[in-house]
């Protein structure tokens, strides 16, 4: 850093919130050896465990058939499949998650002869989820059988109209269930369902699609080139839908990571493009670029990417996806310096503990992502909302304790829909009730305050600055591969001086 000047004086504040943290906290005290204190830090106490987190492939990967529904599952494939009924329909999300369970899906069934059809809904307008809306798409012409991916579950009324049309439905999702489906009308595989008998609830929807194509492959085998791809796609979709790296989520990832360079789709080649395969590689290249055409409208973009075996058409469909994230990157930056210019307009001297900023026809795509930026920016609630038509449609995301789900559960009755968790949520609403919302939600946090404390820098252990070398460095490689609930090593170092 050769001037103080390179960075504006709100950057130079961020950096120094991270060199001399005002709060920090270590999840583990120091112990002889910084190894035993490294993984003391990450809950590995004893040898067994410390073992398979150093051997992934060692880890457990739970047969497919521990699903309540797997056998259900299996036994109306195998139906259509002797019947002759082979239209097939795979419906999915429009997120990176979605189309690698999609991809994962008609791959399989593509190597045992038998084509599918891949249905994604268009974020910008078609909505989320299987909703009636798409079903009656669906019947225009119907398929022998629907299979869902990374959605679905919350999805009763549609599978209901499919059923009754005289389809078959097989749900496969991850995302919580509001209430428990009826599994009387079809197979529901999805780990985090109350009833599920599943060991492990943490896998992404492609996860999950890959254990369906398991379990078919029962019936129906496949070569292990076959599965080896169908591995790098779960992976790429495990780290990118940010699903916590334990238990086999490891296994699996470590597994997608060693045979990225041979078995991967064309598409991922192209987007790896010869650099160093890691889930660093998958959380910060590939899966912004994937959720890129989800976020902008061209899920096909995306989709076709992992469906092509084609060298050229690959490298085609890659060059669109990077354009297409470069417009989400500029798109996104424009809405955020709006939005920080508005909340400086309106709030000069000290911001509320929640703020809601909103502007005309803002790009809805990206709306969730600038929100999260403005959490970070300001460190505190953050509600942001475009005008489209008579209708206020936008995201929220939390900040340290804060129930963002509840909060908006206290003000309903100033919203038209929401959704979503305490972390994160979707809302909608009629312009003149913004003020209301306000005021509501103000109600909300005074009578909540203990939910905004800021939250410390969590740090690993303390370190001495002596014990920084290129063998610190090689050991903690060891670790990976980082990501949710294995995040790569914070150090604190006490009573250090920054000079420059």
């Amino acid at each position: 850093m050769s001037d103080k000047n390179t960075f504006s004086e709100k950057t130079r504040k961020e950096i120094l919130r991270w060199l001399n943290p005002l709060a920090w906290q270590v999840k583990a005290e120091r112990e002889p050896q910084l190894w035993d204190t490294l993984l003391q830090a990450r809950g590995l106490k004893q040898g067994s465990q410390r073992d398979k987190f150093f051997s992934p492939e060692e880890i457990p990967f739970h047969d497919p058939f521990l699903f309540r529904d797997m056998h259900q599952a299996c036994d109306l494939l195998r139906k259509h499949i002797r019947a002759g009924k082979k239209d097939f329909l795979i419906f999915g999300d429009y997120d990176a998650d979605g189309f690698c369970a999609a991809s994962i899906l008609y791959r399989y069934f593509c190597a045992i002869g038998i084509k599918p059809r891949v249905l994604i809904p268009e974020r910008l307008t078609e909505g989320y989820d299987l909703n009636l809306e798409q079903v009656a798409t669906i019947l225009e012409d119907p398929p022998h059988l629907l299979i869902t991916v990374d959605c679905g579950t919350n999805a009763e009324e549609s599978v209901q109209a499919l059923l009754a049309a005289g389809m078959s439905v097989i749900i496969s999702d991850h995302h919580q269930a509001l209430s428990l489906p009826d599994r009387t009308l079809c197979p529901y595989i999805n780990p985090i369902i109350a009833d599920e008998t599943y060991p492990f609830p943490f896998l992404s929807g492609a996860g999950v699609a890959l254990k369906l194509a398991l379990a078919f492959s029962k019936d129906y085998p496949v070569s292990q080139g076959t599965l080896d791809t169908l591995y790098t796609l779960a992976a790429v979709a495990t780290v990118a839908d940010i699903m916590p790296l334990q238990d086999e989520n490891r296994h699996l990832v470590w597994s997608g990571i060693q045979v990225f360079p041979q078995a991967a789709p064309p598409g991922l080649l192209q987007l790896a493009h010869q650099r160093d395969i890691s889930s660093q590689l998958f959380s910060f290249y590939i899966g912004p670029r994937l959720n890129a055409a989800g976020r902008m409208g061209q899920a096909d973009v995306a989709l076709d990417l992992l469906l092509s075996d084609d060298a050229e058409e690959s490298q085609s469909l890659a060059e669109q996806l990077e354009n297409l994230n470069q417009q989400r990157k500029s798109i996104e930056e424009d809405i955020f310096v709006k939005a920080v210019s508005q909340l400086e307009d309106e709030y000069p001297e000290k911001k509320p503990p929640l703020v809601l900023v909103h502007g005309k026809d803002w790009h809805l795509g990206v709306l969730g992502i600038v929100a999260s930026r403005l959490t970070e920016h300001y460190r505190c609630p953050v509600l942001e909302l475009s005008e489209t038509g008579n209708i206020l449609k936008g995201s929220g995301r939390s900040y340290a304790n804060f129930n963002l789900l509840a909060s908006l559960d206290f003000a309903a009755d100033h919203l038209l829909q929401y959704g979503g968790h305490e972390q994160a949520c979707g809302i909608q609403l009629l312009p003149d009730q913004l003020d209301d919302l306000k005021q509501s939600l103000q109600e909300y946090i005074s009578e909540h305050p203990q939910s905004l404390t800021a939250q410390p820098l969590i740090a690993d252990c303390l370190l001495d600055i002596n014990e920084i070398s290129v063998g610190l460095i090689e050991k903690l490689e060891k670790f990976e591969p980082f990501g949710q609930a294995n995040p790569a090593p914070v150090f604190i170092i006490p009573n250090l001086l920054l000079e420059q």
